[in-house]
């Protein structure tokens, strides 16, 4: 269904975010590299208005993202090489 709170984690510039947004979903995106935030934006921008209201992105690690878990339907993955931080996969 649509309007669903997702979380993204490990997002990178957001891809899998953006996309679910256009879609009804309230999309949180977690990514660590402050770097991404300038492509996300940029990607943000170019999606509906109502859309782009829908997704965020908070830069932090996604272990210390931790206390937003609860308040998600949905938790999305795409971790690194090294796989899931242990506090993250214990959290979720």
């Amino acid at each position: 269904g649509s309007d669903r709170r997702v979380l993204e984690l490990y997002a990178g510039i957001g891809v899998i975010g953006l996309n679910l947004a256009s879609q009804g979903n309230q999309i949180m995106c977690v990514e660590q590299n402050p770097y991404a935030a300038e492509c996300f934006e940029l990607s943000r921008l170019r999606l509906a208005s109502e859309s782009q209201k829908k997704i965020s992105m908070h830069i932090t690690s996604s272990e210390k993202a931790v206390d937003l878990f609860t308040n998600q339907e949905v938790i999305i993955v795409d971790p690194p090489r090294k796989g899931l931080d242990t506090k993250v996969l214990d959290s979720i």
